[in-house]
């Protein structure tokens, strides 16, 4: 199973930074000029059973307010862009699902490139 950990060993992309690998992800996906979606990092399965290994969900569309929705020829395009990058076809899964963590913000899709950095800070250096 194709897991962010692997998918990022296997294209070479840069964690090494102190950047989420979400993060470097979507660096990855401006670099490569990819537009129309973007990567998030998720844990599946979630609580309440055991976490499993981090994944990488590609959200490619945003509608304000329910609907049942379906796959897009879009979709599928970026189904075969992840197929012909060596996904399985069976590790991935088309889903809905409502954006509460505003992944989205309010309908952007686009990666951007992102030079947060991410490093453990002790009390000392917090309270200056």
């Amino acid at each position: 199973m194709e897991t962010a950990h692997s998918f990022v060993t296997k294209h070479g992309i840069d964690t090494n930074d102190g950047q989420s690998i979400e993060v470097s992800i979507n660096n990855w996906l401006f670099d490569q000029k990819k537009r129309g979606f973007k990567a998030a990092a998720i844990q599946w399965p979630r609580p309440p059973y055991d976490w499993g290994e981090l994944g990488i969900m590609i959200v490619t569309s945003f509608v304000s307010g329910y609907r049942n929705l379906a796959e897009t020829e879009k979709d599928s395009a970026i189904a075969g862009w992840l197929v012909e990058l060596g996904v399985a076809r069976n590790d991935l899964q088309w889903v809905t699902l409502s954006d509460n963590l505003r992944i989205t913000l309010e309908g952007n899709l686009d990666p951007h490139k992102s030079h947060f950095i991410f490093r453990e800070v002790g009390w000392e250096e917090m309270l200056c």
